[in-house]
């Protein structure tokens, strides 16, 4: 990333960030690139890449020196304007050169969770407390919708779900929102197409009033009753 300036903007770059760029003089022809100035150019810069002492790291003592003695130092390019202003990002993605699939997909392992650091308890209630009566738009609903739409959970997941919910006990207060959640939909009655699928998915299935108060056994019922009582009264005798 070469940066072309004039001589009065050099300057002033040098203030901002002293030692930060490597000089050499500039092609006729060029102009100023920062804003505001239309003055030809009299040097390009390149950013350092050598800086400390490579292949000499810090040890952990020293860092803590040096941050010790920076606390509290306000920033040397505080209020003044940074040289690269207006200037897009050079790292703003690549515009017209896509990720590859297996670029995304390691991008995608590395920022998902931490593996082998946990959030701690406190961290963890934090993020509830901000996702707390968090209301997603309409629009966001509706994406995740179709985001979660003919995905398959495999066995072993499905298996999972339910060694984690099992011997679970909800509140009297959780089942009676539960209940009243699922107790129709005042004002919004089913449409003739869905009581049609809630029929056709329901058929053939055993009703679960079945032997029930109120709901006599059918005639074969009763016939296989009786049949296995007189066996055991066989047996007995």
């Amino acid at each position: 990333m070469n940066l072309i300036v004039c001589v009065r903007c050099r300057a002033a770059c040098e203030r901002a960030q002293p030692g930060m760029w490597l000089w050499t003089e500039a092609p006729a022809g060029l102009t100023c690139v920062m804003e505001g100035c239309a003055r030809s150019a009299d040097a390009v810069g390149e950013p350092r890449v050598k800086r400390g002492r490579p292949g000499h790291p810090h040890s952990a003592e020293t860092r803590a020196k040096i941050a010790a003695a920076k606390r509290g130092r306000p920033s040397p390019l505080r209020g003044r304007p940074s040289p690269l202003r207006g200037r897009p990002s050079p790292l703003r993605g690549r515009p017209g050169h896509p990720h590859s699939a297996e670029t995304r997909a390691k991008m995608s392992a590395a920022k998902r969770g931490r593996p082998g650091h946990p959030h701690s308890a406190e961290t963890r209630a934090k993020i509830a407390a901000a996702l707390r009566g968090r209301r997603l738009s309409p629009e966001t609903r509706a994406k995740m919708s179709a985001a979660l739409r003919g995905r398959r959970l495999s066995p072993e997941t499905r298996a999972k779900m339910s060694a984690a919910k099992r011997g679970r006990r909800l509140s009297p207060e959780t089942r009676a929102k539960i209940a009243a959640a699922l107790r129709g939909r005042p004002g919004h009655p089913q449409s003739a197409e869905t009581r049609a699928k809630m029929s056709a998915a329901k058929r053939g299935r055993p009703s679960p009033l079945r032997g029930r108060p109120g709901h006599p056994q059918s005639a074969e019922t009763r016939a296989k009753m009786s049949a296995a009582d007189g066996e055991l009264l066989e047996a007995e005798g």
